[in-house]
């Protein structure tokens, strides 16, 4: 893949082809917040309904109403993204959320990403587009105690289940690690686009922890079919995106190499009717399992689309059957926008594996279930800056039928019996950064103007409440492992350079479920952008 980048590369500088290169964000950065939010200030801005991609080379900012920042960029031949260097800290704990292929253990982190991207017009409606933007990161890694435990896995990986590939810290020394990063291939015409990619990408409406596709891990290879853009009919927008992926086993989970990949698989559907303004509907679908060599057939292709209660099902007694070859995520969403006053509300409903029938799905719908709501107001002033302020809260922990006959072990978000790994890729989560079984409530304030943005924010997480219930069921007492995070961050934009700087301070009690371990963590974050608009 990366020659056939620098191939690309080498043609577009003899090629006078013109090039649209959008935007591209890194996971890690405030931008990511900010290109959501042009799309509530300007209405007619060609954005995506449910797939958020950090590359957008499809999605028009040129001639908007409202752009303080000037994310905007005219038509060029070629065009370097703009380089990055980055510091984080982390004084007591492994504090590593929504970075991306980034990785923040405790200590000393640097970073740094850069990169090309551009278009070449094939026809009048058909191009090749690229996107090349890796990162380089170093990690001191410094040590800090992990629970010992008896789960044939690594000393490194999370201590509380046996089925999930969760990284704790890389190792005992510090590592320095290079990433593809931001980097995507992407063929269309007309309205259709096929891509191969390792970018990040968010799945949903949530901003903080999106429950399927989150920016936690780095992006994965995978390839993309759907549409270039939403399609505009006369009943309304719609947007598909098929996906085919490899998700990685990372070097600190087991010694058997036979298992160390697995196959992925998803969709996103999204619908904005025409009759009624502003609405979006959509629906997401993870699948995914071992990968061994030779064993995929004709119907994993198009397993995402069809695989609703397939052959390969287990016989769990009374006549009943699911399936466990696979583990199955899937969520339903709504959001609401009205541009004329500032206001986004949105909630997804997640289910976790395969219902055993459709009765029992009838019966239980709210089995394993999961879900995240919020809403975003802007407050604008008169002087064409304005106050965002964001809600959100996630519910990953299990209800209590979910606990029957010990079935809440099976139903843990992002953990699963037989794809051993869980939904991981090398050693970090997927899904939402809280992780398995947790609960967070985030509140934030922002200020945005033409020289950038401060503000401040406040996030409550009760980690793993499905392992504290099976664990002190029927006692008096128990024990929770909760923090609680607050800090301020600011980004200041000059001539060519993007300053950009995040202050946190989080409290954790009952660290691994330790009463007698609690902390505080402070963790300052610089990164610097030399901006070649």
């Amino acid at each position: 893949m990366v020659r056939f980048c620098l191939l690309i590369i080498s043609i577009q500088c003899i090629w006078h082809a013109e090039v649209k290169a959008q935007y591209s964000i890194t996971p890690e950065s405030q931008e990511y917040d900010y290109v959501r939010m042009l799309a509530l200030k300007n209405a007619d801005m060609v954005q995506p309904l449910s797939f958020f991609p950090s590359v957008g080379l499809d999605y028009e900012l040129g001639e908007l109403g409202w752009d303080i920042w000037g994310l905007s960029k005219a038509p060029s031949r070629f065009s370097i993204i703009s380089p990055q260097v980055g510091f984080v800290h982390n004084s007591k704990l492994n504090r590593s959320n929504n970075n991306g292929p980034l990785w923040t253990g405790k200590g000393m982190n640097l970073y740094t990403s850069f990169g090309v991207q551009g278009r070449l017009i094939l026809g009048r409606e058909s191009s090749i587009s690229y996107s090349i933007q890796p990162m380089l990161y170093y990690a001191e890694n410094q040590d800090f105690t992990i629970p010992t435990h008896n789960l044939n896995k690594s000393d490194y990986s999370y201590p509380y289940t046996w089925s999930l590939d969760w990284v704790q810290r890389f190792g005992n020394r510090s590592f320095t690690e290079f990433q593809l990063g931001q980097s995507e291939i992407k063929l269309s015409h007309k309205f259709i686009a096929v891509a191969l990619s390792t970018q990040n990408m968010t799945w949903g409406p949530s901003y903080q922890n999106q429950i399927l596709m989150s920016r936690n891990a780095g992006g994965f290879p995978h390839l993309r079919v759907g549409t270039k853009a939403p399609l505009k009919t006369v009943i309304g927008q719609m947007e598909l995106q098929g996906f085919w992926g490899r998700l990685a086993e990372s070097d600190y989970f087991d010694e058997d190499i036979s298992n160390d990949r697995r196959y992925f698989t998803g969709l996103v559907a999204a619908y904005r009717p025409s009759f009624a303004e502003g609405l979006t509907l959509s629906l997401h679908r993870v699948l995914y399992r071992e990968w061994q060599d030779g064993d995929l057939v004709l119907g994993d292709v198009f397993a995402a689309f069809t695989n609703f209660s397939p052959k390969r099902d287990t016989d769990i007694g009374g006549g009943r059957v699911t399936n466990d070859f696979y583990d199955q995520l899937s969520s339903v969403a709504m959001t609401w926008k009205f541009p004329e006053v500032g206001f986004e509300t949105y909630v997804e409903f997640a289910k976790n594996d395969f219902p055993a029938s459709f009765q029992e799905l009838l019966r239980q719908p709210d089995r394993q279930r999961a879900y995240s709501f919020g809403f975003l107001k802007l407050f604008d002033l008169r002087s064409g800056n304005l106050f965002r302020l964001s809600i959100e809260t996630t519910t990953l922990s299990q209800n209590q039928i979910s606990f029957i006959n010990n079935s809440g072990a099976g139903g843990t978000y992002y953990i699963h019996g037989i794809v051993n790994q869980g939904y991981t890729h090398n050693g970090q989560l997927v899904g939402a950064s809280i992780g398995p079984g947790a609960n967070s409530n985030f509140i934030s304030l922002d200020y945005y103007a033409t020289g950038g943005a401060i503000g401040a924010y406040f996030q409550r997480t009760r980690y793993n409440d499905d392992y504290t219930i099976r664990t002190f069921v029927g006692d008096r007492e128990y024990i929770a492992e909760f923090d609680v995070n607050f800090g301020v961050k600011g980004v200041k934009h000059l001539d060519k350079i993007s300053l950009t700087a995040d202050l946190s301070f989080t409290y954790l009690n009952n660290w691994y479920f330790d009463p007698e371990l609690s902390t505080w963590n402070f963790s300052p974050r610089l990164q610097l952008k030399y901006r070649l608009d």
